[in-house]
């Protein structure tokens, strides 16, 4: 029997990684996004294509890596970065597919987010009904649901995102959560150096305190309670109007958690995130857990294959979809990559290794807590150090490790005509405010 076409909702959280129970966090109360994973497909093994939400958001949703989607860096004031064509984004992708599009909540991956659905926000709560951002959207979703499902023409695409489990973590009255304790993970409690944290976080945090990190994390737990809870009330709308059975449903986030040698680096706290989905009509069930090393630009053409859609630019992405289906188990990438534009990161990591190239300067802490200056290159053998803390790049015993893993990064780059490769890239900031300069009848 031929499925009829299934509604598709995305689910976003903001900063979260892979900080989840079901991906081994003792501490953190995540039961409804648990239980969608025991019921749904794992991926253990999913990489963002950037450690900051607006580039990781666009491959995500575009299939392409962002060099090619033009969405390099943030899409927001004062840096700018978007979408060369936003008929590339998958709103417009499943509105060309006979979707009805709705968007709930925050999104980060275009300039103008009323350019991506037919609806933004329809069915709003107010702030004075609901404080918690994500807990407000979710119920704006089921409030809509139980109001129009029974009318829908057509099948529907929502977009929902939350502005959890970004800082500060007590946004909308959030409250800090140590009901199961706090677990600290390992890769800040083996960080002794005080790392690039407050600059970049404004947290009164210091890695040395133990205490002061506990506070910091089980104000985040406490935010990642409040994404469940909201992940709860969009299930079970879906569950009370009938609608489960026949619903893709995908929960992933943007990038790593705010801590040490996560978010804005390069380290796999910074670029391995949660990504779990759900369609029970179509066998997509069952709590399997998928170990192949994925990137989240293969997510769209993976979606595009499971629900028919129509697609009208190259996606640089790779279906998965085989290996959800159980169909096959033939690894589909050896290599992902990862950049963060603003400090000129960029990583390729296969399922072995991790290299890392820094084109700008800067200066970084060492295990000792001193700042030094930032080294061109750093190189980690996973299967012996999984917490990158011990740089090989200069070791001889792994020089050829290290050209095979350079090679791999420069053919990307060269694949996708990175600017980085003629210079320091300029931000649509620089770009305009040189125009305008330039266009000024006294400059000669």
């Amino acid at each position: 029997m031929k499925i009829k076409k299934p509604n598709i909702v995305l689910i976003i959280t903001h900063d979260s990684g892979c900080h989840f129970g079901c991906y081994g966090v003792p501490t953190v109360n995540t039961p409804n996004i648990d239980n969608l994973a025991s019921e749904g497909i794992l991926l253990t093994n999913m990489y963002a294509t950037s450690s900051i939400c607006s580039p990781s958001r666009a491959s995500l949703l575009s299939g392409q890596w962002p060099q090619n989607n033009g969405v390099v860096g943030l899409a927001s004031y004062p840096y700018n970065w978007d979408f060369t064509n936003p008929k590339r984004h998958l709103s417009h992708i499943c509105r060309n597919s006979g979707y009805k599009t709705m968007l709930f909540g925050m999104h980060h991956d275009m300039l103008d987010s009323s350019k991506m659905g037919d609806l933004v926000d329809p069915c709003p709560i107010s702030e004075k009904e609901e404080s918690r951002f994500a807990v407000r959207t979710a119920k704006a979703f089921a409030k809509f649901i139980k109001k129009e499902s029974t009318s829908f023409q057509k099948p529907f695409y929502a977009q929902i995102g939350f502005f959890e489990t970004h800082t500060p973590f007590s946004f909308g009255g959030v409250q800090p959560d140590n009901s199961k304790g706090v677990w600290i993970p390992p890769y800040v409690e083996e960080n002794s150096g005080k790392y690039l944290f407050k600059k970049h976080s404004g947290q009164k945090v210091d890695p040395f305190d133990k205490i002061s990190m506990q506070n910091y994390i089980s104000a985040m737990q406490g935010s990642f309670k409040c994404a469940d809870e909201a992940v709860g009330i969009i299930l079970n709308a879906l569950r009370e109007n009938n609608l489960e059975e026949n619903t893709i449903i995908i929960f992933t986030t943007d990038h790593g958690v705010e801590l040490p040698r996560a978010k804005w680096t390069m380290y796999d706290a910074g670029i391995k995130i949660a990504f779990i989905i759900k369609w029970h009509a179509a066998g997509i069930k069952g709590g399997k857990k998928i170990d192949h090393l994925l990137s989240n630009v293969d997510f769209l053409p993976t979606l595009a294959e499971l629900a028919d859609l129509k697609i009208n630019h190259k996606m640089d992405g790779k279906s998965f979809l085989n290996l959800l289906t159980g169909k096959s188990s033939k690894p589909i990438r050896d290599t992902v990559y990862s950049l963060f534009v603003n400090e000129e990161l960029y990583c390729a990591r296969t399922n072995r290794y991790k290299l890392i190239r820094f084109f700008q300067e800067g200066s970084e802490y060492d295990n000792n807590g001193n700042a030094v200056l930032r080294r061109f290159v750093q190189l980690y053998d996973l299967l012996n150090d999984p917490l990158e803390m011990h740089d090989l790049a200069n070791n001889p015993a792994y020089a050829d490790v290290r050209k095979d893993m350079d090679s791999r990064l420069f053919k990307w780059m060269k694949s996708v005509k990175d600017p980085i490769l003629k210079g320091p890239i300029p931000t649509p900031f620089y770009k305009n405010a040189m125009h305008d300069f330039l266009k000024e009848k006294y400059i000669k």
